[in-house]
């Protein structure tokens, strides 16, 4: 039996037994009030503590605190992903793709050795990009960059990696700052649109960019190291 029906029950027979039903239920409604209140100022001062305490952890930086997507990998892996939304800036990109055997295209070490998912096709596809030297021209003549693509067949899961010594890689679309992640001391930017991730950067005098479908941050992470090494 709750507490308002025993004192219902025991009132039932009293004279104004509205009026002192009443009258006791405020009193136990006021009393809840300031029980409800001592334990939200108790709590808010126990986050208070364990905010303070946090700060201190970190060394002052209370902007570690306030970075939701900052995750340590490990040690020499820290990543900030950097959510945008579909207002990317668009560019027409007017361009030929040529699909070359490996033995054609340039050898560059750090991209000799890649991290890339197990279920992934046994297989490096490799294009050519070419553009054009001058846009009155009618033939795409200017080798821009090549891109190395790995995919899954069966899903869509892949990674595309464009890459060149003289030019930064086109894309279609770009993004501008964001926070930065760091592959053993190197900064880069990181972004993820959907399920998609990418990033561009210069390594070891290579330009480098980074476009991914559907894995995971873990296996970003890793592919990223064994680049960056």
């Amino acid at each position: 039996m709750s507490n308002k029906d025993v004192f219902k029950e025991l009132y039932s027979k009293k004279l104004n037994k509205e009026k002192n039903y009443n009258k006791i239920m405020e009193t136990i409604e006021r009393k809840n009030r300031r029980l409800n209140q001592y334990l939200k100022w108790s709590l808010a001062s126990i986050c208070l503590v364990v905010v303070t305490c946090g700060i201190i952890a970190f060394g002052g930086n209370i902007h570690s605190l306030l970075t939701p997507d900052k995750k340590v990998v490990d040690n020499n892996v820290i990543l900030n992903i950097n959510h945008v939304s579909n207002e990317k800036g668009l560019v027409k990109t007017d361009a030929d793709v040529k699909e070359v055997n490996d033995y054609n295209a340039p050898y560059y070490e750090v991209l000799s050795d890649l991290e890339i998912p197990e279920d992934f096709d046994d297989k490096e596809y490799i294009n050519a990009i070419y553009t054009k030297s001058d846009r009155d021209n009618k033939e795409y003549d200017y080798l821009m960059q090549y891109e190395k693509i790995y995919k899954n067949s069966s899903n869509h899961r892949n990674i595309v990696i464009g890459y060149s010594e003289k030019n930064k890689p086109i894309r279609d679309y770009y993004f501008v700052d964001g926070k930065v992640s760091k592959i053993d001391d190197f900064e880069l930017i990181i972004y993820q649109y959907e399920n998609s991730y990418m990033t561009e950067f210069k390594y070891k005098n290579l330009n480098i960019d980074i476009e991914t479908s559907d894995i995971t941050e873990a296996e970003l992470a890793a592919l990223l190291q064994s680049i960056i090494k």
